[in-house]
């Protein structure tokens, strides 16, 4: 499945620059909407802060030039841009030991085929009650489709809601690749198809 299409990352950084207020509310709808974005969203919200600070630095320096006083409104205000930066900065922290976890759990589920919760959480080093959580949110952001869990067998359990007709075997050539971004293994057709992570929806190399 194809990602949600969603506002370019250069317009983006610019809405961010010129108006921050829409610029995160933007960024935060991106985020939010594209599972693919998760794995990479660390560095980009690092970058994000550093452009932030630059662009502060440069505020500042065009304020001084023009003898703008250090307790003018103005320079106070950029006081903001480090605010925002840190924000960001923290944001990307938290955004990548998220990423992490989760390709953890997707090493478990989706490479490793693991489905009992109590086996899952070892794997992870998480506690049973944690990996209940993690794996619910994975399912309700739509990491894992047609995925529910049994309570009451401590088990994923997915489920194919559309029956697949049998068909005659035919030679069809295959190559499993990994997905760059959550790491999750597929198998997809040797063709000039675009193809994507049925877990992350990233483009498969």
């Amino acid at each position: 499945m194809k990602p949600n299409k969603s506002i370019s990352w250069p317009l983006l950084i610019l809405v961010i620059i010129c108006l921050p207020p829409l610029g995160i509310f933007l960024l935060v709808s991106k985020y939010s909407s594209n599972r693919s974005l998760l794995f990479a969203s660390s560095l980009i919200l690092k970058l994000l802060a550093a452009v932030t600070i630059i662009y502060g630095v440069a505020v500042f320096v065009y304020l001084y030039n023009f003898e703008v006083g250090f307790d003018s409104p103005l320079m106070l205000a950029l006081l903001g841009f480090v605010v925002v930066a840190a924000a960001f900065y923290n944001s990307g922290i938290k955004a990548k030991k998220e990423s992490d976890k989760y390709k953890l759990y997707i090493e478990a589920v989706a490479n490793r085929s693991l489905r009992d919760v109590r086996e899952i959480a070892e794997f992870t080093a998480d506690t049973y009650q944690q990996a209940l959580l993690v794996l619910g949110n994975m399912i309700t952001i739509g990491y894992f489709k047609r995925a529910f869990i049994d309570y009451d067998n401590g088990l994923l359990v997915f489920v194919d809601t559309v029956p697949v007709p049998e068909e005659p075997a035919v030679n069809i050539a295959h190559k499993t690749i990994t997905c760059n971004s959550c790491g999750a293994h597929a198998s997809i057709l040797h063709d000039n198809l675009a193809h994507f992570c049925e877990y992350c929806d990233s483009p498969l190399p």
